[in-house]
């Protein structure tokens, strides 16, 4: 692991939300993810929209916009990580620092 979770290593470096919570279970089991999750999460705060929709990615460094791309801002598939990657870390470890801030 380096610094995000992505979907496609070998052509892109996008923190893909999605990839946290989906994979989240097998790698709370074999990984220590003390250090990383906290990032990850402080990331996708740091990236969360005025208007409370999360982006895709976190750090957001592509801006999706056009014609029905901002939709995806909308998509459960990647935002409920900033619900769903707490609580497995709390889970996981017993700490609920995550879901508090």
């Amino acid at each position: 692991m380096q610094s995000v979770f992505t979907d496609c290593p070998h052509r892109e470096k996008l923190g893909w939300l999605e990839q946290v919570h989906l994979n989240g279970p097998g790698l709370f089991y074999n990984y220590d993810l003390t250090a990383y999750i906290p990032q990850q999460v402080r990331n996708m705060a740091d990236a969360q929209h005025d208007n409370g929709a999360m982006p895709t990615t976190a750090p957001e460094y592509v801006v999706f916009e056009g014609p029905g791309m901002d939709a995806f801002a909308q998509s459960p598939e990647w935002g409920s990580s900033l619900i769903i990657v707490p609580f497995m870390y709390y889970e996981a470890y017993g700490d609920d620092a995550l879901i508090r801030n």
